[in-house]
């Protein structure tokens, strides 16, 4: 069995290959120019590709390390590429202190995001609320049901098939900027919209 672990907290996508013997993974490129590394395990032991288009050759008695180029994975996994989903698109939008009402530059926001699902024939779209850590668990946890519940019924009202829209809220439990108890954090007010 052969065990990927990603060091990296970004994604590089990578593919395993299992149809012909040896097994193969490559490290493609993550898309945004940062550096990403992934361990492969075998029973021969690990090896960590960091560079794009390293691959590992995983045969019964060793792991060979190698590079390839874009035109190889291209002919080898293109079928396979073609067939990834596309990455969500992910849009912010920001609420005042203790309230589901969106600040100005979130309700200007709104109209971007409406194009965006525009041209998505099928979107599928994904609204998580949050809260910064001023006042209690409980009633957090239902102020963030309640902003992602606002921002759901507004994508409804723009068109969104209620169907393709899954919702949440996570009360205070993922800031953006971690902050101490009863810190008012505008930035932690949020609904993140997850597009795709």
């Amino acid at each position: 069995m052969v065990k990927v672990r990603q060091l990296s907290p970004l994604i590089a996508m990578l593919f395993i290959s299992s149809c012909a013997t040896p097994e193969r993974v490559v490290l493609l490129p993550a898309g945004n120019s940062k550096a990403t590394a992934i361990v492969v395990s075998g029973k021969s032991g690990n090896v960590t590709l960091a560079r794009p288009y390293a691959e590992a050759v995983i045969g019964a008695q060793a792991i060979t390390v190698g590079q390839i180029d874009a035109e190889t994975v291209a002919k080898r996994y293109g079928g396979v590429i073609a067939a990834i989903p596309a990455a969500p698109k992910i849009f912010l939008v920001y609420f005042t202190t203790g309230s589901n009402e969106l600040t100005a530059e979130s309700l200007e926001l709104i109209g971007t995001i409406q194009g965006e699902l525009g041209r998505l024939p099928a979107p599928e779209v994904i609204v998580i609320g949050h809260t910064d850590r001023v006042g209690t668990l409980e009633s957090n946890d239902a102020l963030s049901a309640k902003r992602a519940e606002f921002i759901r019924d507004k994508l409804i009202s723009i068109g969104v098939p209620a169907a393709r829209i899954e919702s949440s809220g996570r009360g205070e439990r993922e800031p953006l900027v971690p902050t101490d108890d009863d810190v008012a954090e505008p930035r932690n007010r949020r609904v993140e919209i997850k597009i795709r």
